[in-house]
């Protein structure tokens, strides 16, 4: 669980790193922020998906009593 925890706080900081500084490039040479925000949309979208996906994959289980 600490492992995983882990694993998911370095993606989100490197998101939270590389994110803003590509959406400046992109918006500094498409001159618009179409591009830079289509882009952001696919990247959550694609989460949304593999989320869905692994939870078909290992549906929740109850609590034990």
């Amino acid at each position: 669980s600490a492992t995983l925890f882990g694993r998911l706080t370095v993606a989100y900081g490197m998101g939270q790193m590389i994110g803003p500084s590509l959406a400046g490039f992109i918006t500094d040479r498409t001159d618009g922020f179409g591009l830079a925000l289509s882009g952001a949309a696919a990247v959550v979208l694609a989460g949304a998906a593999a989320m869905a996906a692994l939870a078909r994959v290992d549906p929740p289980r109850p609590p034990a009593a």
